[in-house]
């Protein structure tokens, strides 16, 4: 659960568009996080949206697009001393709120060393662990989004035209090809645009560093914590290892570069400068510990 940044405008009038606002605007920079109610409210609709037409299209016999997520799984390196996976699974989840569901820490997520897997699409009910769906229940198929997701957009087409007429739009063997195809460049598109808008926070960053004093932010003096641990080795002679850390004023991740080894655990707080911003070949932010 990592805090997103959010965008509002101060002082609009009501019932007033901001394109007709005769007066300089002023924003309001924050960080929202999920659990809210109506979040919530929206989120549990949107499952129970995709449970349905899981279900409907298992009694109609039609292929969808179902999505499914296979039980997580914990590196042994990560397991505690006399704890098994499913022991440290178990009381992991027993710290959930028990409304919403969430993990409050994202710290103590990434500690657990939890690796979530997800299943390959199917035009068949698969099982999804993360929502508690089991395939003999339908399944569960992302219907909510039609405008933007292509793949949600062949359901409705299957759907409808059995409401219609009965008749399947697409056969199974054309819905996996497209879907297929579709979940191929929608993978591309992800990827386009987390590098798309790295690249333009580094090189924003890149500008504050350069411009210090112009900068409403102390790039000299800013809190960590550690997301993920040193992979060093005393033993192996390493002497210089790298940690990742996230640094909340930024809502951003950053490579933690220290010049001799030192263990640092998940959820340790530190205080950090930054050290590097690098745009290409690869967007990243490199911080030293002060």
């Amino acid at each position: 659960d990592i805090p997103s940044p959010s965008v509002g405008i101060v002082g609009l009038s009501p019932g007033t568009s901001p394109l007709y606002e005769d007066k300089a605007l002023q924003y309001r920079v924050g960080l929202d996080s999920r659990g809210s109610a109506s979040a919530s409210m929206v989120a549990e609709y949107m499952v129970l949206a995709g449970r349905t037409a899981g279900k409907f299209a298992v009694e109609r016999k039609l292929a969808l697009p179902y999505r499914g997520t296979t039980r997580p799984r914990i590196p042994s390196y990560a397991l505690a001393p006399g704890m098994t996976q499913e022991a440290t699974l178990e009381a992991f989840f027993e710290r959930r709120r028990h409304t919403p569901g969430f993990i409050d820490d994202m710290y103590d997520f990434a500690a657990t060393g939890i690796v979530l897997q997800t299943a390959p699409i199917s035009i068949t009910p698969i099982s999804h662990y993360a929502l508690g769906i089991h395939a003999a229940d339908g399944g569960y198929s992302r219907v909510t989004s039609p405008l933007r997701r292509f793949s949600d957009m062949l359901a409705h087409w299957q759907i409808k035209q059995s409401l219609a007429g009965g008749r399947t739009a697409l056969e199974p063997e054309e819905m996996l090809q497209r879907v297929t195809y579709a979940d191929r460049l929608a993978q591309r598109i992800k990827r386009f645009g987390k590098n798309a808008e790295a690249y333009w926070e580094m090189t924003f960053l890149q500008w504050l560093h350069g411009h210090q004093s112009a900068s409403p932010l102390n790039l000299t003096n800013l809190a960590a914590k550690v997301i993920e641990e040193p992979a060093g080795d005393v033993i192996l002679g390493i002497n210089e290892t790298s940690a990742k850390v996230f640094i909340p004023e930024l809502c951003l991740s950053a490579v933690l570069h220290q010049p001799t080894f030192t263990a640092r655990s998940v959820g340790e707080e530190l205080r950090v400068r930054v050290k590097d911003v690098q745009v290409s070949p690869t967007a990243r932010l490199s911080v030293e510990p002060l």
